[in-house]
């Protein structure tokens, strides 16, 4: 049955698409944490103070 067929390729497509964007968002939030020099201009809770050079008189 074809259209069987086509029921279960779009099923395993989505999983496979459903892993990849978790994949990706899971990989973009450990760069954030582990490489905070990466992300210049965030605030996180390595950085101690603006992250930005602030001019001072």
């Amino acid at each position: 049955m074809p259209g069987t067929w086509a029921l279960i390729v779009n099923r395993h497509r989505a999983l496979i698409l459903g892993w990849a964007y978790y994949l990706d968002a899971f990989s973009s939030y450990l760069l954030r944490t582990w490489l905070p020099s990466v992300y210049r201009g965030h605030d996180n809770w390595y950085t101690r103070g603006a992250s930005f050079p602030v001019l001072s008189y």
